[in-house]
């Protein structure tokens, strides 16, 4: 063919197909990028005949050869590169997409984990809550709880005192702190007991359940625990069945829910499961040694389940009879050491019997021409819950009064004699500033005492509320209120010292006259001054020396004067944010303060900080404040115009 088109003299005659006039070549569909040498070749020699072609076609014809119209020169390489540009650019907009979506959900990611973190650390800062009040109400089985309680804020204060994971360490860890539990603490899976045997130092912290798991056996270890685990002891669940089955017995026999018969049966069982009556201590021990030490080398751990032990010390046998008792719902104290026992290593169960805290038919002499009737007070709503009772409003006579009804009903015989003390010394005081006491309720389980009532309530309440009516001259005057009601009470013989004085216990009547009450009720009060779980607590007000259960005399009232002030004056909470056993350390242990902002007047600053002095002997005296107060008082009334001011009585 192509030698017939040479003959023909169509083309040219170099053959080669390569022509400086051809178009640059269409770009292949098959193929890519620079890969398209030998293709592009093809082409143009197909556009070489195609216009010898053309050209003899219009010589036979006899028309004019139409040149045709030549291509701009790149035109196709600049629809290349924008077809490329475009590409790239969707490529480029694609992968800012992606960038973006992978950049979203990184953030998204981010946000859940601070999400969970901070969830994490409210739940955290919930338990260390809970667990330091747990700590600190869990008193009752010591003669003196209120100094345990001081310990326990030592211990808190300076970071020693670990935060548990659950309610079974969390006991755990009280009776190893205090070597007691009281009837309300029930024992669960996951407590242990530790005991370091022979001379070892104590132990400055309790171990967790799994740090003594992981602790390698030894047998000269000189640290050995005790476990409650029901899950994987079948012993101790067999024992809790057979005391079960025991006390369906027991009490199918006779009325008492928790009668002698069953407590001595419960204690035989415990006795004869670990080894019998002791006879000869020191053989028992050495049985005990052998019998411990074989169950730890066959559990290769020191801390051994309960139920396995069939050879059991006091400290053993103590703890098996409240796991029991807990069971069996007979309420059981569980205490150990020295100062319970006489012994370092002793311990001992105490039950509560049904006879033993019935205290009915007491009643209280020497308050008889103060003494109401329950059935003559109409209780109508609760108005409020204090650190001794439940306040009601109630009428009696056809009078508002204010009942508050204790909520420990159940009080010993000399209770009720401090009790019947403090009405003598209430029945006698009358002034502006002190709530009027109208009589007592002296029987349980009313026992109570009605006092008028104020309907504006506490000034704690006033003063925290969002719509703050409270001006600065009210507030002075509120501030003298205060300072007048416990000048008289301090100036009483013999002094009534408040202890409890705190913005809560301020009540506010129609005319907003502020008074004192709740005076003279400490020994009626909860055993431990963190027990409130309102609002207000009590250790925010009150003085470093009673915080530390040091002695204390009425100066203490003064340091507590001192934050009714300075909330007065910020409009704040005292330790806003710090639990009560935080507050106890700081103020107690750490000499610290709470912070006096600028914008409080000066005088009214210096006499804060007079009020927080340490030593109570440089705290002023009430007759002092009243001083310091009323020309505070005068100067605003005289900045005042006069169709706003109010007379009242300043002296």
């Amino acid at each position: 063919m192509k030698n017939f088109l040479r003959k023909l003299h169509i083309g040219n005659s170099a053959g080669d197909g390569a022509s400086s006039l051809a178009p640059p070549p269409p770009v292949s569909k098959k193929g890519g990028g620079g890969g398209g040498g030998g293709g592009g070749g093809g082409a143009q020699h197909e556009h070489k005949h195609g216009s010898g072609i053309s050209s003899w076609l219009s010589s036979v014809t006899g028309r004019p050869q139409t040149q045709p119209s030549p291509s701009p020169p790149f035109a196709a390489d600049a629809v290349v590169e924008a077809e490329a540009a475009a590409l790239a650019s969707s490529v480029e907009v694609r992968r800012l997409e992606v960038e973006e979506e992978e950049e979203k959900a990184r953030r998204e990611s981010r946000e859940e984990s601070v999400r969970k973190r901070e969830m994490e650390k409210e739940k955290q800062e919930a338990e260390l809550e809970e667990y330091h009040m747990q700590l600190a109400l869990e008193m009752s089985a010591r003669e003196d709880p209120e100094a345990t309680q001081i310990e326990v804020a030592k211990q808190i204060s300076l970071g020693s005192c670990p935060l548990q994971s659950s309610p079974a360490e969390v006991v755990a860890f009280r009776y190893w702190s205090f070597s007691a539990l009281s009837y309300d603490d029930k024992i669960l899976d996951g407590f242990y007991d530790i005991f370091v045997i022979g001379d070892e130092p104590t132990l400055p912290t309790i171990p967790s359940l799994t740090e003594l798991h992981q602790q390698p056996f030894s047998h000269a270890s000189k640290t050995e625990a005790v476990l409650v685990n029901r899950a994987q002891d079948t012993k101790l669940v067999q024992l809790e069945q057979k005391a079960l089955i025991m006390a369906v017995e027991v009490r199918s026999k006779t009325p008492e829910f928790v009668g002698h018969n069953l407590v001595q049966r419960l204690a035989t069982l415990v006795s004869d499961y670990m080894g019998g009556p002791v006879i000869d201590p020191e053989s028992f021990l050495s049985k005990y040694q052998n019998v411990s030490s074989s169950l730890r080398a066959s559990i290769r751990s020191a801390v051994m389940p309960l139920g396995e032990l069939t050879i059991g010390l006091a400290r053993h046998r103590a703890l098996l009879f409240k796991v029991l008792a807990d069971s069996l719902a007979v309420p059981c104290r569980l205490v150990k050491g020295r100062q319970y026992t006489g012994s370092d290593d002793g311990a001992l169960s105490i039950v509560k019997f049904n006879d033993g805290s019935s205290r009915s038919d007491i009643a209280l002499d020497g308050v008889a021409e103060f003494e109401i009737q329950w059935e003559e007070i109409t209780l109508g709503e609760r108005v409020g819950l204090g650190s001794f009772g439940e306040v009601y409003k109630g009428e009696w006579h056809g009078t508002e009064v204010a009942v508050k009804k204790f909520l420990q009903q159940d009080i010993s015989s000399d209770a009720l004699d401090e009790f019947r003390t403090e009405f003598q010394i209430m029945k006698r005081l009358r002034h502006p500033n002190v709530v009027l006491f109208m009589g007592a309720v002296t029987r349980v389980p009313n026992l109570s005492i009605v006092t008028e009532f104020l309907p504006r309530g506490s000034l704690f309440r006033l003063i925290h509320r969002p719509n703050n009516q409270l001006d600065e001259r009210r507030r002075l005057r509120m501030a003298l209120d205060v300072a007048r009601g416990m000048n008289y009470l301090h100036n009483c013989s013999p002094v009534v010292v408040h202890r409890d004085l705190k913005s809560p216990n301020l009540l506010v009547d129609k005319n907003w006259v502020v008074k004192v009450c709740d005076f003279g009720l400490s020994r009626m009060k909860n055993s431990t001054f963190l027990s409130s779980r309102s609002t207000a607590g009590t250790a925010e007000w009150m003085a470093p020396e009673v915080l530390r259960n040091e002695p204390s005399d009425e100066k203490c009232d003064v340091f507590s004067y001192g934050v009714i002030l300075w909330e007065l004056f910020t409009l704040l909470q005292p330790w806003e944010g710090m639990n009560p056993m935080q507050v106890v350390g700081a103020v107690g242990f750490q000499q610290r303060r709470l912070d006096i902002p600028a914008h409080v007047d000066p005088t009214i600053a210096e006499i804060i900080r007079r009020c927080w002095q340490t030593d109570p002997k440089m705290r002023p005296s009430f007759s002092e404040i009243m001083s310091s107060l009323k020309p505070l008082l005068k100067n605003t009334l005289a900045n005042q115009p006069q169709r706003q001011r109010v007379q009242r009585a300043d002296g």
